[in-house]
C-alpha cells in the first residue's frame, strides 16, 4: 500500500474523531484568557515529569480504539488500548492501540513534538521489534508493514504497523523500539516534501492482546508458479484475508541483486521502489458474481510477507479467487 492510497483509506475515518484524539492530547484550562500558554505550561510539566520517572508512562486515550477500528473496519471491540508512551529528542511516541489476531497484528503509534510545533513532512519510523528475550520478530526500514499519515495541522504523525509473528513467537510481551524518523522525497510520491531525518532512542514494552475478527486463510494448491518482484523470484504458500487486510506468506526461491542502472532510475521514479506498483503487480480479489475489487499493489517485510490493505471491507464470504500477480489462488 502506498502512502496515497493510506491517506485515501485514514480520509474514510470520521474527521471528529481525528479531532476528538488529538483534543485528548491537550490539558485545557477553563475560563482563562491565557488558556493556551497554561496548557502548555501543563504539557511541559507533564513532559518533565515523565522524563524525571524515565522509561514509559501511560498516556493518551481510549478513542484511539475507535480510531483504528474505523481504519480497519472493525469493532472497537476487536481493538485494544495500550496507551504507553517513550520520550526522546524532544519528540514523543506512543503505542495507541492494536488489533492482533492468531500470527498477526496491527498497531497504531503517534508522535508529537514536545514543544508543540508541527512536523515539516511526512516520517516513517525505522522499528525494531523483538520479544522480552531480545530476539528479533521484525525490523523495518522506509518499507514493509509501516503506513504514515500526517494530522491535517502536521502536529499528530499517526503509524500503523503491520506485521506476522515467526513461528517460535509465544510469549505476548514485546518491546517497540525506534531509532529515526526518516523522509525523502522518494518516498511519497506526488508531495514535494523537504529531506528530514530525526535519530532518537524510543522505546516501549508491551503486553499483546488476541481479539476475535474474521479471518481466512487459504493454502496455495499450486506451488509451481511463481512471483519476480523486488528482486526476488517468490513461491506463494497461504493467503490471509480478514476485512480489508491481506497477507501472504511466501518463500524467497531467488534473489538478484540490482544493477546500477536499475538503482539510477529507481531513485528517478515517482513509485516508491517498496512497492509492488512499481514493477507493475497488484493484488486483485475476485467473487462469486463475477466482479472484481480494484487493484491494490503490495510490500514486503523481513519475513518475507506480502502486505495488502484494501480500501473497502472484504465481503470474506463471497470472495471466489485472489489474484497475486499472475498467481490465481481459489478460496474453495
Amino acid at each position: 500500500m502506498n502512502a496515497e492510497q493510506l491517506f485515501r483509506e485514514v480520509g474514510m475515518v470520521d474527521d471528529d474523531i481525528i479531532e476528538e484524539a488529538i483534543k485528548t492530547r491537550k490539558p485545557t484550562v477553563k475560563n482563562s484568557k491565557h488558556s493556551k500558554k497554561s496548557r502548555w505550561v501543563l504539557l511541559a510539566a507533564c513532559i518533565a515529569m515523565l522524563l524525571a520517572i524515565g522509561g514509559t508512562a501511560y498516556a493518551a486515550s481510549p478513542v484511539f480504539r475507535e480510531f483504528l477500528a474505523n481504519i480497519l473496519h472493525i469493532k472497537v471491540e476487536e481493538t485494544t488500548y495500550i496507551g504507553l508512551s517513550s520520550s526522546s529528542s524532544n519528540i514523543t511516541m506512543t503505542v495507541e492501540s492494536s488489533h492482533v489476531c492468531k500470527d498477526t497484528a496491527v498497531v497504531m503509534l503517534t508522535f508529537h513534538k514536545n514543544n508543540g510545533e508541527p512536523f515539516s513532512n511526512g516520517l516513517n519510523p525505522t522499528i525494531t521489534l523483538t520479544d522480552v528475550n531480545g530476539q528479533n520478530i521484525f525490523q523495518s526500514g522506509m518499507s514493509g508493514g509501516v503506513y504514515t499519515k500526517l494530522s491535517d495541522d502536521k502536529r499528530t504523525l499517526f503509524c500503523f504497523y503491520t506485521w506476522s509473528f515467526p513461528e517460535n513467537f509465544t510469549d505476548k510481551t514485546v518491546i517497540l523500539e525506534v531509532s529515526e524518523l526518516i523522509c525523502n522525497q522518494s518516498q511519497i510520491n506526488g508531495v514535494n516534501w523537504p529531506e528530514e531525518l530525526i535519530k532518537g532512542d524510543w522505546k516501549v514494552k508491551f503486553d499483546l492482546t488476541e481479539n476475535n475478527d474474521n479471518t481466512i486463510t487459504i493454502s496455495n494448491p499450486d506451488l509451481t508458479k511463481t512471483l519476480s518482484v523486488f528482486e526476488s523470484e517468490l513461491q506463494i504458500n497461504s493467503v490471509s484475508i480478514s476485512d480489508m487486510l491481506l497477507i501472504a506468506s511466501t518463500t524467497t526461491l531467488r534473489q538478484w541483486e540490482m544493477t546500477d542502472e536499475e538503482i539510477r532510475q529507481s531513485m528517478l521514479s515517482s513509485v516508491y521502489p517498496g512497492s509492488s506498483a512499481y514493477y507493475n503487480i497488484y493484488i486483485q480479489l475476485v467473487y462469486n458474481d463475477g466482479t472484481m475489487s480494484e487493484k491494490v499493489d503490495f510490500c514486503r517485510n523481513d519475513n518475507d510477507d506480502l502486505i495488502a490493505w484494501f480500501p473497502e471491507t472484504i465481503p470474506l464470504n463471497d470472495v471466489a479467487e485472489i489474484r497475486i500477480g499472475d498467481i490465481v489462488i481459489p478460496t474453495t
